[in-house]
């Protein structure tokens, strides 16, 4: 009887120790189901960026393009553009989309060799008609501000970006520089201050971006040099990096 009783005892704490590992093992899948439930919500949430508003103070974005321009006005010059954000407001509701807004500062130079340019009486670029020095390079430059706007979308690391932007080139920085060797081999600079350029001009640019390096190309309509050394409808293509 004695043997019976103990049994009978040792089934019911079997019994019992069974249960509790049960609701044991029941919290622990009710607790897996609820962090699984927060991870997903977090990576539902994760669309959006820590900061939706932000603003560059400097140095946000630079680029490096080379002008597409006629060879029979500048030849063999590699004519080029550069420029270099000066503040930058950033609006990014969620991490596939944003706007920016900004300024940037804007170099310009227009380049020939073999040719040599001048600035006649009335202010214009001109082709100069005294004989060509040795070893002639030419070069038109420009300084001014611009003012970019443009859209963003992120798939990855891939970005694509769209937009445009005003320029205003300053006449007093527009200058003309003509290198050269003399008579004697003596390598001479000339420097003519003034001249006139297209002051505002309106572009538009669009970009693909792998992470922060991409390429550009940029179409600036109507004319940005008039006169003689006269450059209009002015495409350029580059190399754009965002810091």
């Amino acid at each position: 009887m004695k043997r019976i009783i103990i049994s009978i005892a040792l089934c019911i704490l079997a019994a019992n120790a069974f249960a509790q590992e049960g609701q044991k093992s029941a919290k622990d899948r009710l607790t897996e189901i609820e962090n699984m439930a927060g991870e997903i919500k977090e990576s539902k949430g994760s669309s959006r960026p820590d900061e939706v508003f932000s603003v560059d103070a400097a140095l946000s974005h630079l680029y490096v393009g080379y002008h597409i321009v006629s060879e029979d006005l500048f030849p063999g010059g590699k004519s080029h553009e550069v420029g270099l954000s000066i503040i930058q407001f950033k609006l990014e509701p969620v991490k596939w989309f944003n706007l920016t807004a900004g300024m940037d500062i804007k170099w310009d130079r227009f380049i020939a060799k073999g040719k040599m340019y001048e600035i006649g009486t009335d202010g214009q670029y001109t082709l100069s008609t005294a004989p060509t020095p040795n070893r002639i390079k030419s070069k038109i430059c420009a300084f001014g501000v611009s003012a970019p706007a443009a859209l963003t979308l992120n798939l990855g690391k891939v970005g694509l970006k769209f937009g445009a932007d005003a320029t205003y080139d300053f006449d007093r920085y527009c200058k003309i520089k003509n290198k050269y060797r003399d008579d004697n081999g003596k390598k001479k600079t000339d420097i003519l201050n003034g001249g006139q350029i297209e002051n505002f001009r309106l572009s538009y640019f669009c970009s693909v971006l792998y992470d922060d390096l991409g390429l550009y190309v940029r179409y600036c309509p109507g004319t940005v040099i008039p006169g003689s050394a006269l450059v209009y409808d002015l495409v350029s293509v580059g190399i754009f990096l965002e810091m």
